[in-house]
């Protein structure tokens, strides 16, 4: 479609307002450079996903109004089939984009291999089914939700859309949205897994249901029976509600029960704006508008992973510095998505075929591309008699790559015989949290240390769940921490998650900085039924939910230090004070009372040097 007939085709007060909101969604996702939502801008911004549902929801529904009869199946692949075509550029031009930036400083032909596989289903918006992805835009669950939600319920529109718009959209999606309130109590956090659904799935359901009811309100604006009635009231309305999403979307604290109350004032501004009460339309008219419009589609695609990775490109930088880095980065990327993505949706507008063919060829590729497992380039047979050495930082970054490129290491056994300074060296987790390969190993760190473990996740993702190890379902034993800072959503030296019962952290220490926007431990920040046995934290904490050691559940603990656990603990305790002194004091003094109860067994324990 050519833009100028695009352009006459859309509402000015609309389309401005997707630019607003996804500048506001910029801003939000900003504060992944900020330490608590306290300090973030835009912390509620995610309510403009709200916004971009029900417009979407009011389209569907003036498309199927338009339905002549004929094949309803290849109707809803027709449908479908022009949402994909015109959107598709843009995505493929920010899942390469993203690949990009994730290289930059971490360079891996088996990583860019890995990643570029698994972009696959999120750029074929395949993210809210439950395929396994790299998240390369981290924002594409709402075109997921979107096509899936749109296929599902275009052809009821087609054939019955006031038996939907009336009756069936309104119905479900207030028990939707009852339902998330009441298993959540807020609108946020698209990702969560529930039983057989993403909450962003029910989430994007209702919403969508609900700009189906806008067209029905729009239609009733416009009619001659409601010519009379409300007079300036439907202008001010529509003011006054997008003020008060903005308003909120700016000023308002950390994602509540107050979310739910945007919803009503979202299908009031857009319900408005489409019909003839709207006093707006006046003002936001022409051409320009209509393409800040179509060009917040590039600054929604171009932004996240711009902020996931800046921190780990620059660590040398404060939230103050990052953030014009970030928004001028964001910006041009956007402008330059929007430009190859007009000239690429030309392409396929004159050969559809060549979207088929264009995506054979990729996948073909990447599947050339991936390598086999990584062989284990260190000393040693992984046996208990005869262990893979970690003798520099390079075999400890080898070992890293092992377990993230899919070998989980279970039945090996790991020595490190040094002690190994990081300086300069923004680690990425072993096992990362949102990866597919996690260590299942054990890792004897020799009574040895690791100094300048800096790691810088996410603040608000799963992908900022960091530490040495992302999720640990190993041993880690006799390994100290002696510095370094670590920070993102959900934090512990050692690692973020031990999870399962063969998850052990064993005669440990951290002296690093550990700082989470969600929850810290000192050495672990949730271990579910995991142990945590003779560990000790000296370094500081820093955390809305910090704890010293432990910061969530474990299902067993003894001899830590400091003792204070969380209230969450429900695990079993062996309380063994650990008497205050150097770290060597206090750890041999717990190993010794350990193997003395039995604990821990002698192949377990290490004895460190006093220091």
């Amino acid at each position: 479609m050519d833009i100028i007939t695009e352009v006459k085709k859309r509402v000015g007060t609309v389309d401005f307002f997707k630019f607003v909101f996804s500048i506001i969604i910029v801003l939000y996702h900003a504060g992944g450079f900020y330490n608590t939502a306290k300090d973030g801008i835009c912390v509620s911004g995610f309510i403009g996903v709200e916004f971009f549902f029900m417009v979407s929801g009011y389209l569907l529904t003036l498309k199927a109004s338009r339905y002549k009869g004929g094949n309803l199946f290849d109707a809803d692949l027709d449908m479908l089939k022009g949402k994909l075509l015109s959107i598709f550029p843009y995505m493929l031009l920010a899942v390469l984009a993203s690949n990009a930036f994730a290289m930059i400083g971490a360079w891996s032909v088996e990583k860019l291999s890995y990643n570029l596989l698994f972009s696959l289903p999120e750029l074929f918006d395949l993210q809210m089914v439950g395929f396994p992805l790299f998240a390369a835009t981290g924002v594409s669950w709402y075109l997921s939700v979107l096509f899936f939600v749109s296929f599902l319920i275009y052809p009821l529109l087609c054939r019955r859309r006031e038996l939907f718009t009336k009756y069936i959209a309104p119905l479900t999606a207030v028990w939707v949205i009852g339902y998330i309130a009441i298993r959540s109590g807020y609108l946020n956090d698209p990702g969560e897994w529930w039983d057989s659904f993403f909450k962003g799935m029910l989430r994007g359901y209702a919403d969508i249901a609900l700009g189906c009811v806008c067209f029905e309100i729009t239609r009733w604006l416009n009619s001659e029976e409601s010519s009379g009635s409300g007079g300036m009231l439907w202008p001010v309305l529509e003011v006054v509600s997008y003020a008060g999403v903005i308003a909120y979307a700016i000023f308002h604290g950390a994602s509540d029960a107050h979310d739910f109350f945007m919803i009503p004032l979202v299908m009031l501004a857009v319900s408005i704006s489409f019909s003839r009460r709207s006093i707006l339309a006046k003002l936001f008219t022409g051409r320009g508008f209509n393409w800040l419009g179509i060009f917040s589609l590039s600054i929604y695609l171009s932004h996240y992973f711009v902020r996931e990775n800046l921190p780990r490109i620059l660590p040398e930088l404060n939230r103050y510095q990052l953030l014009p880095i970030y928004l001028a980065i964001v910006a041009g990327l956007s402008l330059l998505n929007y430009g190859l993505g007009r000239l690429l949706s030309r392409l396929f507008t004159k050969g559809r075929h060549m979207l088929v063919a264009a995506a054979l060829l990729t996948c073909a590729a990447l599947l050339l591309a991936i390598p086999g497992p990584t062989r284990i380039r260190l000393e040693g047979e992984g046996t208990a008699k005869s262990p893979y050495l970690v003798e520099s930082l390079a075999d400890l970054k080898h070992l890293r790559n092992v377990v993230n490129n899919g070998n989980s290491m279970e039945g090996l056994y790991v020595l490190q015989t040094a002690d190994i300074d990081m300086k300069g060296e923004n680690w990425e987790p072993i096992g990362t949290f949102t990866g597919r390969s996690y260590f299942k190993g054990v890792y004897d760190g020799g009574n040895h240390t690791l100094e300048n473990l800096c790691c810088y996740g996410s603040k608000d993702s799963d992908r900022g769940n960091v530490g040495l190890f992302g999720m640990l379902l190993g041993v880690v034993k006799n390994l100290g921490i002696e510095s370094g800072h670590i920070e993102g959503k959900c934090v512990g030296a050692i690692t973020s998650h031990a999870y399962g019962e063969d998850a052990k952290i064993i005669n440990c220490y951290n002296k690093a900085e550990v700082v989470g926007s969600d929850r810290a431990g000192g050495i672990c920040d949730y271990a579910g039924e995991g142990s945590l046995i003779n560990c000790v934290n000296l370094g500081k904490v820093q955390s809305d939910g910090a704890s010293p050691v432990l910061g969530y559940d474990a299902g067993y603990v003894a001899a830590i230090y400091p003792e204070q656990l969380p209230e969450s603990f429900t695990g079993q305790l062996v309380s063994i004070p650990l008497d205050e002194g150097s770290v060597g004091h206090m750890l041999n003094s717990g190993i010794v009372q350990l193997l003395e109860r039995g604990v821990l067994s002698p192949v377990d324990a290490g004895l460190w040097s006093e220091d």
